[in-house]
């Protein structure tokens, strides 16, 4: 299992990026959630992503379902932006 942090943008950008930043560091881009993906292989071993928790240091929660939708929407269109 690995783990990113994210923010969510009010335009419905998905920003993935090391745990090892922080979530603060993009406060200029007016996140509306954030939090972790998980990105972990099922029983079947597909590839699977979910958002969850919080970011202490914005003091925002993810909406983890909203979220979770979004992101496996844009990994499917290609179009999750991550700064690694």
């Amino acid at each position: 299992m690995a783990t990113l942090k994210y923010i969510r943008t009010k335009e419905g950008e998905i920003i993935a990026f090391p745990e090892y930043k922080c979530h603060a560091e993009y406060a200029h881009l007016n996140p509306i959630s954030a939090g972790f993906i998980e990105m972990y292989h099922d029983e079947s071993g597909h590839l699977r992503f979910r958002c969850f928790g919080e970011s202490v240091s914005l003091k925002i929660v993810s909406k983890e379902r909203e979220d979770t939708e979004l992101l496996n929407k844009k990994i499917v269109k290609k179009e999750l932006y991550s700064f690694f």
